[in-house]
């Protein structure tokens, strides 16, 4: 699996590869959290923030953007989804794999 979140003006672009199947539940854990820790997009995630996703056979695309023109902690979202994505890897290799080519990106 390979992640890249990048960051442009007021929005963050989040790059997923090698996801095959997960889509949903990564949408899910962004928008939600993941258990034991709250949504990266605050409280109100799906009333302040606008999620455009595009997602094909085995990977995904997901732009988010603060309706009131706010930032998005880029460095925060990205630390939460590899860690979440880390502690639901189904196998070592997965986490190797997501250890060693996870990176974050901001321009």
């Amino acid at each position: 699996m390979r992640m890249q979140v990048s960051e442009h003006d007021n929005e963050v672009l989040i790059e997923l590869h090698g996801v095959a199947g997960r889509q949903q539940h990564i949408l899910q854990m962004l928008t939600q959290g993941a258990p034991g820790r709250p949504s990266v997009l605050g409280d109100t995630a799906l009333d302040t923030t606008i999620i455009a996703v595009r997602a094909g056979n085995d990977g995904m695309r997901i732009r988010l953007k603060r309706r009131d023109g706010g930032l998005l902690q880029a460095g925060n979202i990205y630390r939460f989804l590899r860690q979440a994505l880390l502690e639901a890897a189904p196998d070592p290799a997965a986490l190797e794999t997501l250890a060693g080519e996870a990176r974050l990106a901001a321009i």
